[in-house]
């Protein structure tokens, strides 16, 4: 999502993520709770009610239904191409960048170090003190 959008308009964009995560089970819930109040076989006239302990719910209905939903927007999906236009702009100036500073980055690779499981505990340790990320994600 970062890389193809505005750097100003990524907040928006990840709290709208979120909002859909949560979103998502409250939908499901509802689906299956309306799926369930109709008999297993809709052609069927059933002689028991909802409340009756026999009662089967037509459970696959839901799949139907969130197949089709899925199905649609994979459609759409599908209609993106195979790049997107502000990526094919970033390609081309890291391709020209590299041209141009071929040899800085051989001179960067010399002084960059591996990396150490003991620096990765470091960045790990880091990331559990940044507050706003931590409450961003516990939120």
């Amino acid at each position: 999502m970062d890389d193809n959008i505005k750097k100003s308009k990524t907040p928006a964009l990840v709290s709208v993520s979120y909002f859909l995560r949560m979103l998502g089970p409250a939908i499901g819930y509802a689906l299956a709770s309306y799926c369930l109040k109709l008999y297993i076989s809709p052609s069927m006239n059933p002689t028991i009610t909802n409340k009756d302990p026999r009662w089967l719910g037509a459970w696959w209905i839901g799949w139907l239904i969130l197949g089709l939903v899925l199905g649609f927007f994979a459609l759409f999906i599908g209609l993106f191409p195979k790049q997107l236009p502000r990526a094919a702009v970033r390609k081309r100036i890291a391709i020209e960048k590299q041209k141009l500073g071929m040899k800085l980055s051989e001179v960067r690779k010399e002084d960059e170090l591996p990396a150490s499981f003991k620096d990765m505990l470091k960045t790990f340790k880091r990331l559990l003190k940044n507050k706003i990320l931590m409450l961003n994600n516990i939120a």
